[in-house]
């Protein structure tokens, strides 16, 4: 067990810390991983749990936060190595609409939820920094336009263009030069 001054922000309990009481931190994170501005994140809770009958596998988000707009986005720390990185990203993009949904709601009105996970390992094996992944059409590449996306961030990553501000999130705050 590390000691308080050895946590890095790589660390479960640093990476909560520090989104959960800094809700500006939050906001410049989701705009160097998107690339885009954000609307000011009025919401951040971690360890979000979701759990929706006494049978089901219950789910427990690192950070899930909301922003001005309603867009929803989980934020994870892959720090260990897990081969069912894809379907849990699925499981988790399901549970977060379910908790988005109220009785009586059109679908239409399902806020966009991005699901993110910030890996130390290249899950895909493209030496990529970034994948960015949305539902599309197999046969023509139409995006299916369901408003939702799952991105992988692979510290080891060297491939692809990213910002640089990405790069240097990852390198000084994730520590890709140590990973």
């Amino acid at each position: 067990m590390k000691k308080f001054e050895e946590l890095t922000f790589r660390d479960d309990y640093m990476f909560s810390a520090v989104l959960s009481r800094n809700l500006g931190i939050c906001k410049e994170i989701l705009e160097i991983i998107l690339d885009r501005k954000v609307s000011d994140v009025r919401y951040v809770n971690t360890e979000q749990y979701f759990k929706f009958t006494p049978e089901s596998k219950a789910v427990r988000l690192d950070v899930y936060l909301e922003d001005e707009a309603g867009k929803a986005y989980d934020m994870e720390l892959q720090a260990w190595d897990e081969e069912n990185i894809a379907a849990r990203s699925r499981y988790y993009q399901a549970s977060m609409d379910l908790g988005l949904m109220a009785r009586g709601r059109d679908y239409v009105e399902l806020n966009e939820s991005y699901v993110i996970f910030i890996c130390m390992k290249d899950y895909f094996g493209q030496k990529r920094l970034k994948y960015t992944y949305e539902n599309r059409c197999i046969e023509t590449g139409i995006p299916l336009r369901d408003g939702t996306r799952k991105i992988f961030l692979n510290a080891k990553g060297t491939e692809g263009k990213a910002s640089t501000e990405l790069k240097e999130f990852l390198d000084y705050k994730i520590g890709r030069a140590h990973v």
